[in-house]
């Protein structure tokens, strides 16, 4: 069986940029995608049946670096907002770059479901212990895990460039006071009752939109 196609053209483009419009919500203007003047091919299931016409998921997360916020898009709606925070080193997928990845991903597993509030992951596994709500000395994983995978073959899929492959999550964090600017390591780290919020909010295979 061929794969679906996600089809980024101009007309997807602009209702993409539709979506992020809210009356009560201030959304920053959507600067040009990349890779949006080009078809764009998913996993297999990729598109849920809910998909809008024309291809276009009902759901889907837009995260915007520069504002340091994440977007939940719901048919064309913005349904909630979050502060973020993104890499300290800026943006770029090559390996070891610590830096947060741009482009069309995919939540490809959600980890720590029913897990209470700061509880500390280590490799994706849950350890058992709960945050203190204070130590800051180490940058932990917290809470919920959305695991990222890239979508774009040689922007951030693939050999030294994969998302994936470079661990890259949304996860809650130990450094809330951080929230709202760079400061992570590559990941999108969110308050932790924030990022419960949100995995309840939202199924795996998810799109998620760095930009």
């Amino acid at each position: 069986m061929r794969e679906k196609k996600f089809s980024l053209n101009a007309d997807l483009r602009k209702r993409l940029i539709a979506a992020t419009v809210s009356e009560r919500n201030s959304v920053p203007d959507v600067t040009p995608l990349r890779g949006f003047n080009r078809p764009l091919a998913l996993p297999r299931g990729a598109l849920r049946s809910g998909a809008a016409d024309g291809g276009v998921p009902v759901n889907y997360l837009l995260v915007d670096v520069k504002s340091q916020t994440l977007f939940l898009i719901h048919g064309q709606k913005v349904k909630a907002v979050y502060p973020i925070s993104t890499s300290k080193f800026g943006t770029g997928s090559r390996k070891n770059s610590f830096k947060t990845p741009l482009g069309i991903h995919q939540i490809v597993k959600k980890i720590g479901a029913n897990a209470p509030w700061g509880r500390i992951f280590k490799d994706r596994r849950d350890m058992g212990k709960n945050w203190d709500g204070q130590t800051t000395d180490k940058n932990l994983i917290l809470s919920r895990i959305l695991r990222l995978a890239g979508l774009e073959p040689g922007i951030n899929q693939g050999g030294k460039i994969d998302t994936f492959k470079r661990y890259i999550y949304i996860h809650g964090t130990n450094h809330e006071q951080s929230i709202s600017k760079p400061a992570s390591h590559g990941c999108i780290l969110m308050k932790n009752k924030d990022i419960i919020e949100l995995f309840d909010k939202i199924p795996e295979k998810t799109i998620a939109i760095i930009r």
